[in-house]
């Protein structure tokens, strides 16, 4: 009885592993990274997604803020901490307007070899103010933070950049290596230039996808913007301007051919 069960069982393992075949696994599979690409594509996946990539670079590039314990290292940023706490408000727009005298401008308080734009100082002025971190033991850090949400910010673009120009499922994988780039971690813990450049040169470069798409006068003034705050950051990417005329150069490709056809079609309908 016992040898009967067991050539019973034994039969029906044969029986069932007769039925499974090669095909039958592939086309498992395939349903299953079906599946998968749908639940990634989805619109709940992806902002749950981002959710958490963005935690995971903000834990990264927060942690460790304060890191060399107000010795100040960094000697740019030293630099630029000591050019924070030479400048002061202009008391009138017309002052502010004229650079002989503007006290925001560094050379106007004996630092003739200030190199850098100077959008991100004055930003980080008046930030420090508002949250009440100011001197030259105090804003440094307030650079530090401006640095870190604005490489988050970089996170976002990056996957915004690559689902616009293939889908939702590269635009994840951007911007969770970007999160993940040792470089970007360690720029994000200096008060310097460098990460508010990348910032407004990221942009400008969605803004350029958009122009070069065929997107409306919005992106345009957009790219126009952001162009315009990089520079104001560091004047070395004036470069980017080669960019900017691809995409309209590209713009202008794609309507001049989008006239093609529709007069092509016309000519067929007549």
């Amino acid at each position: 009885m016992a040898k009967e069960i067991g050539s019973g069982r034994s039969e029906w393992d044969k029986q069932d592993a007769s039925q499974v075949t090669w095909g039958k696994v592939w086309e498992f599979l395939r349903q299953g990274r079906d599946s998968l690409r749908e639940g990634i594509s989805s619109p709940g996946f992806a902002r749950l997604a981002m959710v958490a990539i963005l935690l995971l670079a903000g834990a990264l590039r927060f942690t460790g803020l304060d890191w060399d314990e107000h010795q100040h290292l960094h000697p740019d940023e030293r630099f630029l901490t000591m050019i924070e706490n030479s400048l002061t408000w202009p008391k009138s727009f017309g002052e502010y307007l004229n650079t002989a005298v503007n006290p925001l401008n560094p050379y106007n308080h004996g630092r003739p070899f200030y190199v850098y734009g100077l959008f991100p100082v004055v930003v980080t002025k008046f930030v420090g103010q508002v949250v009440g971190k100011t001197g030259y033991d105090g804003v440094y850090l307030v650079g530090r933070a401006l640095s870190a949400i604005m490489d988050m910010l970089c996170v976002v673009l990056v996957f915004l950049i690559g689902r616009r120009l293939y889908d939702t499922r590269v635009g994840l994988v951007g911007a969770l290596l970007l999160s993940l780039s040792v470089a970007d971690i360690q720029q994000s813990h200096y008060f310097t230039v460098d990460t508010c450049t990348t910032l407004f040169v990221t942009l400008a470069l969605y803004s350029a996808v958009r122009v070069a798409q065929g997107e409306r006068f919005g992106s345009v003034l957009m790219l126009g913007a952001a162009f315009g705050l990089a520079v104001a950051a560091k004047i070395s990417v004036l470069t980017f301007i080669l960019v900017i005329g691809l995409a309209f150069t590209l713009r202008a490709a794609a309507r001049r051919k989008r006239r093609r056809l529709q007069g092509s079609r016309v000519g067929v309908d007549f």
